[in-house]
């Protein structure tokens, strides 16, 4: 009850402090894994025209009205995919040429990995060939001294090759209409896209370390001193009645077996049988097994005969006055093996 008691006052002395200040930014100390919003903007080199009010009606997230043969428009952003939360449809760009078209992306900062994507979208002069895609690849990352930076690569072009991501750019703050150094060239070069790019980073919040402008937090640690010394000196309270019994203990191991009993009487011999018995016994079985055996000489039916004489003789006890006894018996029975055959032929 006595620790109980302390640790509570301990964290509601926590709590007030946490209260009293707020938590200090610290910069450059961004890693992998950490949550940033990019700014990007963007202009089509044509801007995004649409011929005609009825045409803007067919346009949606998706793609344009295809079904009306005037309707046209220039490249744009539909779609962005970034690993923390997969593919998101962007707001429609700005239908006035002199003007940019502004996104705001979360991404995962990460130096390596999947990078992210931009679907680049736009719609030929022939409406049965529907939309048409591009993708654009941009990561944040941070550099040799731990700043976050931006990069773009993608497009048709060679500089652009949206698999070699060492041909990447660093875009401007903002997009200027026909910045050649930071454009991507879509569709075989007869379109082009004008990039700027900024991280809108706020305030990474940490634990201030006890710098400069930190708050002073000796107050705080007296009145915790103070109430510990307080609890500390405390009585201790009766003694508690004692606990119940504990659970019965496991059973022993088992004791070792006992001696062996003594040895029994022999028993008596088992009734003779006679070797004729015995020979008609072991003939009728080979024959039985013979579709089975496939004998194609004497000799393999003597090899069959004599197995199944042996087994048949182990533990018999043969009378001596009907051919002697068992080795007698195996060696009627082997002599018998010619007339069999011959009988069966």
């Amino acid at each position: 009850m006595l620790t109980k008691l302390k640790l509570t006052m301990m964290a509601f002395a926590i709590a007030l402090m946490c209260g009293s200040f707020a938590p200090q930014a610290q910069a450059g100390s961004w890693s992998e894994g950490d949550l940033a919003v990019m700014n990007l903007s963007y202009f089509a080199r044509t801007g995004f025209n649409i011929e005609g009010a009825s045409a803007y009606d067919g346009l949606t997230f998706q793609g344009m009205n295809f079904a009306n043969p005037s309707a046209s428009a220039s490249m744009w952003i539909g779609a962005v995919y970034t690993p923390a939360m997969g593919w998101a449809e962007m707001v429609m760009p700005v239908p006035k040429a002199d003007q940019p078209t502004y996104l705001q992306i979360p991404v995962v900062v990460s130096n390596s990995g999947f990078p992210n994507m931009m679907e680049v979208r736009w719609a030929s002069g022939n409406p049965l060939q529907g939309l048409q895609t591009r993708l654009v690849w941009f990561r944040a990352y941070t550099d040799s001294d731990n700043e976050l930076q931006i990069k773009m690569w993608g497009g048709d072009v060679p500089g652009g090759d949206a698999f070699n991501e060492s041909n990447a750019f660093s875009p401007p703050t903002n997009a200027a209409q026909g910045d050649e150094a930071h454009k991507i060239a879509i569709c075989c070069g007869n379109g082009d896209l004008f990039f700027g790019a900024n991280l809108n980073l706020g305030a990474k919040k940490v634990a201030d370390a006890g710098g400069g402008g930190g708050t002073d937090l000796s107050g705080v640690d007296a009145a915790l001193a103070a109430i510990e010394a307080k609890l500390d000196s405390l009585p201790a309270g009766p003694q508690g009645p004692a606990g119940d019994a504990g659970p019965a203990g496991d059973a022993g191991a088992t004791g070792a077996n006992g001696a062996d009993g003594a040895a029994g009487t022999d028993g008596a011999d088992a009734p003779c049988v006679e070797c004729a018995d015995v020979q008609a016994a072991v003939e009728d079985l080979a024959c039985k097994l013979a579709p089975a055996l496939q004998p194609t000489s004497v000799d393999d039916l003597l090899a069959s005969v004599q197995s199944l004489a042996v087994n048949a003789l182990l533990g018999a006890n043969v009378c001596p006055d009907s051919a002697g006894e068992e080795v007698a018996c195996l060696t009627t029975i082997i002599d018998g093996v010619q007339v069999l055959w011959d009988a069966k032929q």
